[in-house]
């Protein structure tokens, strides 16, 4: 589990319980949970693009036709939206 989603978990459980945080944490919190958000979705996105062009240029265009699905489960493995 990364830091950033340990942070969010004990936030959330420190915000569910009432207990009072420190003003702005709580939208820093959300702001840099964004970035990487951002972050992995150029990362999905470059992925994808390396996985197609390798299909692309292997000659086996029987690979082509199970991109989309490959590119979905990579997607999920890195969890991001399929």
């Amino acid at each position: 589990m990364s830091d950033l989603v340990k942070r969010l978990d004990i936030k959330a459980g420190v915000m569910e319980m009432g207990e009072k945080i420190a003003w702005g944490s709580d939208t820093a919190l959300m702001r840099e949970s964004a970035r990487a958000i951002e972050a992995k979705d150029k990362r999905i996105a470059e992925l994808e693009a390396a996985a197609l062009l390798v299909v692309q240029t292997s000659g086996n265009w029987k690979l082509e036709n199970q991109h989309a699905d490959a590119v979905l489960k990579l997607k999920a493995l890195l969890g991001g939206e399929g």
